[in-house]
């Protein structure tokens, strides 16, 4: 899956349709059609606001600059 909000019960709507499938959600610059980062979506916390932005793919960094 890839975007900026992924609601918190598409993954588990995903599974229903094929139990074996891992479900990832990808993100990066749109300029360059490129996925930066990543995250496997293996259970989901009710607390998130949505599915977690991820983290930088291997080779490449995220910098937090401010708040």
């Amino acid at each position: 899956m890839s975007g900026d909000w992924i609601p918190l019960n598409l993954p588990a709507q995903m599974k229903l349709l094929n139990p074996e499938m891992v479900v990832m959600s990808l993100g990066g610059a749109t300029e360059g059609s490129i996925w930066s980062i990543w995250y496997e979506v293996d259970q989901v916390n009710h607390d998130w606001a949505s599915i977690p932005y991820g983290m930088a793919l291997p080779n490449q960094k995220m910098y937090v600059l401010d708040a």
